[in-house]
C-alpha cells in the first residue's frame, strides 16, 4: 500500500498490525533488496522464508556448494540491524517521531521502553544526518529586504555522572544556533573545545554571510563580526552579545531557544 499523504494514526496501526505485516510491507517496498549482502564465499544472498527465525525471513546463500547455504539477520547492512524490537513497533516509533510526537509522549503511544525508544530516534537522526549537506544546515544571511537574519548562538556541555550523581567524569561540548524566524533553522554540532578558533571555524561553517549572530559574554565569540572567507573577503557578520535576561525580560523567549533544543537533543544522546 502507497499513501498519496501521511497516514492517519488509525490507517497506520491497521498496515502495519503484525510484524510479518511490517516484514512483508519492507520487502515489497525494497528496503531489504538495497541491501543485500555477501555469503563468505562473495555470493550475493536472497531473501527466504525461515519461521525459526523471530523476522520470518532471513538472508541465505542461494548457491548450496558454496557455503552451505549460510544464513544472516534480514536486518543486516539495513536501518533495522541492531535494533532490539519487532519491525513493526519500530515503525510506530519512527511514525510518532516524523509527526514530532516528544519522548515523554511515545513510549504512551507505543507501550515501549523508553532505552529502546531512544535507540530508534538516534538512528533516525544518524539517517537524516547521513543525508545532510553543509549547505542544508547553514543558517541565517539576508532578508529579501536586505535586514539580517538574526541567529541565535549558544554552547553547552553534555555530561554523564557516575550513577546518576555527583561530578560529570566525560562529557562533549555542543555548540548550536537557531534562525530568529518562524522557520527556527538550526544547526547543532560537537565541537572538543570552545575555543576562539574552534567557535569561529564552526560559525562560519554554519552561518551564512550577512547574519547578525547573538552570543553569550563567553569571550572566545569576540571578534566573530571581523571575520573573512578563504579569499579575504568580509563575511558582513554583526555581533550582539545577550544582555542579562533580569535587565530585558522581553528577550526571554528569545535568549532561551537554543538552550531548549540542546536540552530535547541531550535527552536523545545521553539517555
Amino acid at each position: 500500500m502507497t499513501w498519496t499523504k501521511a497516514p492517519t494514526i488509525k490507517q497506520f496501526m491497521k498496515q502495519f498490525d503484525s510484524h510479518m505485516a511490517a516484514v512483508k510491507w519492507l520487502q515489497e517496498e525494497g528496503v531489504f533488496d538495497k541491501h543485500a549482502p555477501k555469503c563468505p564465499n562473495g555470493q550475493k544472498m536472497v531473501i527466504c522464508k525461515d519461521n525459526s527465525k523471530s523476522d520470518g525471513v532471513v538472508w541465505q546463500c542461494g548457491h548450496c556448494k558454496c557455503c552451505g547455504r549460510k544464513k544472516k539477520t534480514i536486518r543486516q547492512g539495513s536501518f533495522f540491524e541492531g535494533l532490539k524490537a519487532d519491525l513493526d513497533d519500530i515503525l510506530l516509533v519512527m511514525y510518532c517521531f516524523l509527526n514530532q510526537s516528544s519522548q515523554k509522549e511515545i513510549p504512551t503511544y507505543t507501550g515501549k521502553n523508553p532505552k529502546v525508544i531512544r535507540s530508534i530516534i538516534r538512528q533516525c537522526y544518524r539517517l537524516i544526518e547521513a543525508d545532510l549537506t553543509i549547505e542544508d544546515m547553514r543558517v541565517g544571511g539576508v532578508n529579501d529586504d536586505g535586514t539580517p537574519i538574526i541567529v541565535e548562538v549558544d554552547e553547552s556541555l553534555f555530561c554523564k555522572m557516575k550513577y546518576g550523581r555527583g561530578h560529570s567524569v566525560q562529557g562533549v561540548w555542543v555548540v548550536g544556533g537557531v534562525e530568529r524566524t518562524p522557520e527556527r533553522k538550526l544547526f547543532v554540532a560537537t565541537v572538543p573545545y570552545r575555543n576562539k578558533d574552534t567557535l569561529h571555524t564552526l560559525l562560519t561553517t554554519y552561518i551564512k554571510p550577512g547574519t547578525q549572530i547573538h552570543t553569550d559574554r563567553w569571550r572566545a565569540y569576540n571578534g566573530i563580526d571581523k571575520t573573512c572567507d578563504e579569499d579575504g573577503n568580509p563575511l558582513g557578520y554583526t555581533h550582539k552579545k545577550n544582555p542579562p535576561i533580569n535587565l530585558m525580560s522581553e528577550l526571554r523567549i528569545y535568549t532561551s531557544a537554543i538552550e531548549k533544543v540542546l536540552i530535547q537533543w541531550q535527552a536523545v544522546d545521553m539517555g
